[in-house]
């Protein structure tokens, strides 16, 4: 094996490999609070705070951020409230970010769409 693949075995393929995971989790997260705050922090933020449950900070104001899945998917989803379906790439962001843990990066608060 020529040195120059050994120092791209050991070395350079190491190393990107995680640089590469820690993008996608960042991405993964924007992705999902970009959806939140287009679709649910209107309603489930911490002044409004409907059916008790906030959405626009961590900790979430919700036990089990899977029951979010719950009420956005099927043919006749509950959430978002008097508006059209979430689209089915906005619900790939939202379980991609709950199977990461559902964590929104401490300290940030989650804007309603006119408050922007």
């Amino acid at each position: 094996m020529s040195n120059s693949l050994r120092f791209l075995i050991y070395f350079i393929f190491p190393l990107s490999v995680p640089l590469t995971g820690f993008a996608d989790e960042s991405e993964v997260v924007e992705d999902a609070i970009f959806v939140l705050e287009q679709n649910c922090i209107v309603c489930h933020n911490a002044e409004d705070a409907k059916g008790e449950i906030t959405l626009d900070r961590d900790p979430l104001g919700l036990d089990d951020p899977s029951l979010i899945l719950e009420a956005i998917e099927g043919s006749d989803p509950k959430m978002p409230k008097d508006t059209d379906p979430l689209l089915d790439e906005e619900i790939a962001a939202l379980k991609k970010w709950i199977a990461a843990g559902a964590k929104i990066p401490k300290g940030r608060i989650l804007k309603k769409p006119d408050d922007e």
